[in-house]
């Protein structure tokens, strides 16, 4: 673990800038070790994140504690309760399954927008992204791949030329996607099929590209249902050995739908 100590000032004639930088470089260095210490379960799921104990463990003040953790909240890491205090993020089947349906009604108007304004260098930059995707896949990286898998969605919703939607989509995708990156080691448990999941994502590049007569629902499906079907079971930890070829058909297109 980091340890995050503030410089000593002694000896030293410093600017009147250099406090508000030194206090900017110590909140960046805690964001990124509490970042860290989440992300490989030092604080387990739902577990409380208060000020003076993290304060401690980390050798500073409250002050860059506080604006660390409204940091996190930004990248919904952590979740802070009215009277409660701050948590780490933890994210109920209730919620994953609204966020899908949200998804369902949203992405497709996404999809569409980008494909009438997208050009030709637009799909070409998408088409790398998935390239990178499935090169990602294919070296097991789970938690690289669920932030290329944000970034290619993120970028497809840009290209819509709705502002206001796309930041809604980020609002309600992000959650399961760093969810996802916390519990990332149930997905090496359950030998999760990343190079299917890379591959059911083809056919929104190929919507994009006007090389399929599916609507946009209908290709946004294929991705769904990996989250339903595949992923959901190993998110909640509800995956068993008997799960695997469930897994294995449900990360798999439809041939009709997406092309190699």
């Amino acid at each position: 673990m980091i340890s995050v100590r503030p410089r000593s000032a002694a000896g030293d004639a410093k600017s009147p800038a250099d406090p508000p930088r030194r206090a900017r470089n110590l909140r960046g260095v805690l964001v990124e070790s509490l970042r860290e210490a989440i992300m490989r379960g030092d604080y387990p799921l739902g577990s409380p994140l208060g000020e003076v104990d993290l304060a401690q463990r980390f050798g500073v003040s409250r002050g860059p504690v506080r604006e660390a953790l409204i940091q996190l909240e930004r990248e919904y890491l952590v979740r802070s309760f009215p009277n409660r205090g701050c948590f780490v993020t933890t994210l109920s089947e209730q919620e994953f399954d609204e966020i899908v349906m949200l998804r369902s009604v949203l992405e497709p108007i996404a999809l569409r927008s980008a494909r009438e304004k997208a050009s030709s260098k637009d799909i070409a930059a998408i088409r790398q992204r998935l390239r990178d995707l499935e090169r990602v896949a294919a070296k097991r990286d789970q938690r690289t791949y669920i932030g290329k898998d944000y970034e290619l969605h993120v970028a497809i919703w840009e290209l819509s030329g709705r502002p206001l939607l796309t930041e809604v989509l980020k609002r309600v995708t992000a959650p399961v996607f760093v969810f996802e990156a916390i519990v990332e080691e149930r997905y090496r448990k359950a030998a999760y099929d990343l190079k299917a999941d890379a591959r059911a994502h083809r056919i929104l590049v190929d919507y994009l590209a006007g090389k399929t007569n599916q609507d946009a629902h209908a290709c946004l499906q294929p991705v769904l249902d990996v989250a339903m079907h595949a992923e959901k079971p190993i998110v909640f930890d509800h995956h068993t050995a008997s799960d695997s070829e469930v897994i294995s058909l449900a990360a798999t297109p439809d041939p009709t739908l997406a092309r190699p």
